[in-house]
């Protein structure tokens, strides 16, 4: 499922790198292979990327991913959002994971409900759990989406396990 995310990937980092440093979004992308491992890394600018028959570390500006920047199954993030971290690791089974973690504007209630409703409109199956959601998406990946005050806005979670 997530087999070529680690690539696909790369011209999205390095698009939104944009010199703010201090907003700057962590990434750490692993893919496992029969032909060797993939891992990219980006933190403060420095970013690491060890394939099959390269690896090198290099620093550009700070790397920040805008919720507009995030395309997930047809669902952007809410207006004026942030994203934080990525993680993803295709570990070809069990192991797969995807972890987006984001900050947006929007209050926890308003932040569920702008989620909820793109969900189904994409044909998740979406119940609320807690403070967030939790569910499936398309095709069968279970996922949760976790939020939490932060200021005035929200600091949530997105994870999908392949």
């Amino acid at each position: 499922m997530l087999r070529l995310l680690p690539l696909a990937l790369i011209a999205l980092l390095l698009a939104a790198c944009d010199g703010s440093g201090g907003n700057s979004t962590e990434v750490s992308i692993s893919s496992e292979s029969g032909d060797g491992n993939t891992s990219i890394t980006a933190k403060d600018g420095n970013y690491s990327i060890h394939a099959p028959g390269f690896s090198g570390s290099f620093k550009l500006p700070g790397l920040a991913i805008q919720g507009d920047d995030i395309d997930i199954d047809g669902i952007k993030f809410p207006p004026k959002s942030r994203i934080t971290a990525v993680d993803a690791k295709d570990g070809h089974g069990d192991d797969d994971h995807a972890t987006i973690k984001f900050e947006t504007e929007m209050a926890p209630a308003e932040t569920l409900a702008w989620f909820k409703s793109k969900m189904l409109a994409q044909g998740y199956r979406v119940e609320t759990k807690n403070a967030g959601l939790a569910g499936a998406k398309r095709d069968g990946s279970k996922f949760t989406l976790d939020f939490s005050p932060k200021g005035n806005g929200t600091a949530g979670v997105y994870a999908v396990d392949g």
